[in-house]
């Protein structure tokens, strides 16, 4: 059987990268600063094979202390994402950079033969434009999380030319679906958890910036995408996972219509909204050329996305406070 390493288990993506490695029969040891959900942890117990580690990412200490024996793979999404990541600079270098470098020389000395490390598309130069985002563009990060991401992709760069580790950032857009909750490294939720979250609870919700888009992707697309990864030897040290498709709001908006008719999402006005969506909320989509290549896509599409999501959210009700 194979075992994994996954930090961050308890943040939006690695606990879909657990449930995704769970559901494929791997066992996993799943490191967090932070306490899972106990919803995730009665699913992970249930398969059998979890071994919870309580780690903070930033602290060799804490990597030293990591159980013994063989791995197939680290994947590493332990993060202080945006905006948090602007309020605190020095634990967010701490635990993004950092600790993505502990990440990278922890596999090196204990010779995992595959370490895939999330970074995001906040590395990239922002523009008006909406033409495709591939891996050769400029990168201009224009926050602190963008910083940190760009910075450790260029040490797992160095890590796989000098050292001969064999590893991968993979670059992710905005993305929704199940999992996606307040968590103490992740306050600000996207627009679309506002919007499920809405509906779920049978209310109103007014919305802005109809015509704005991002490249939304579905989480369980992108944890399939990360393990998929951990099979590929070699290839690009830096790849996009996403859709590759922009999605304006008002098609969100739409699809939520056909998901759950009657809902109470409304298109306003700026001015007089709930939620808005801004020029600057958008970005420009990726392209997944590259990930395409090594045999992977992500193809759920956005009404099959939305209603796991609500089914999600649904199932307890904790989750709808």
């Amino acid at each position: 059987m194979d075992r994994y390493l996954v930090t961050g288990t308890s943040g939006f993506v690695g606990a879909s990268v657990l449930v995704e490695l769970l559901r494929g029969g791997a066992e996993v040891v799943a490191c967090d600063y932070a306490e899972a959900d106990a919803d995730l942890k009665a699913e992970a117990e249930a398969a059998g094979r979890v071994r919870w580690v309580r780690m903070d990412v930033s602290r060799d200490s804490d990597w030293e202390a990591l159980p013994g024996g063989d791995y197939r793979a680290l994947i590493h999404t332990a993060a202080v994402t945006a905006p948090e990541s602007d309020s605190d600079p020095k634990r967010t270098a701490d635990v993004n950079f950092t600790g993505t470098v502990n990440a990278l020389e922890w596999a090196f000395r204990r010779g995992v033969p595959r370490t895939v490390c999330t970074s995001s598309s906040a590395v990239y130069r922002y523009t008006e434009s909406t033409a495709p985002l591939s891996e050769e563009m400029c990168v201009d990060p224009r926050f602190t999380y963008g910083l940190t991401k760009i910075f450790s992709e260029r040490y797992l760069s160095v890590y796989r030319e000098n050292l001969g580790l064999d590893a991968c950032s993979v670059r992710l857009p905005s993305m929704y679906g199940p999992r996606e909750r307040p968590t103490q490294t992740r306050t600000d939720m996207s627009p679309v958890y506002h919007m499920a979250r809405a509906v779920a609870r049978g209310e109103d919700i007014a919305v802005s910036g109809a015509d704005i888009a991002r490249d939304w992707t579905y989480v369980g697309d992108a944890a399939g995408g990360l393990v998929h990864l951990c099979g590929v030897e070699g290839g690009p040290d830096v790849l996009n996972l996403s859709t590759g498709v922009f999605v304006p709001l008002w098609e969100i908006v739409e699809a939520f219509h056909r998901v759950r008719p009657g809902h109470g999402i409304g298109i306003v006005e700026d001015g007089c909204a709930d939620l808005a969506m801004t020029g600057t909320s958008g970005g420009q989509p990726m392209n997944p050329d590259r990930l395409h290549e090594t045999g992977f896509s992500a193809e759920t599409g956005i009404d099959e996305g939305l209603s796991a999501y609500l089914e999600w959210l649904e199932a307890d009700p904790g989750r709808l406070a």
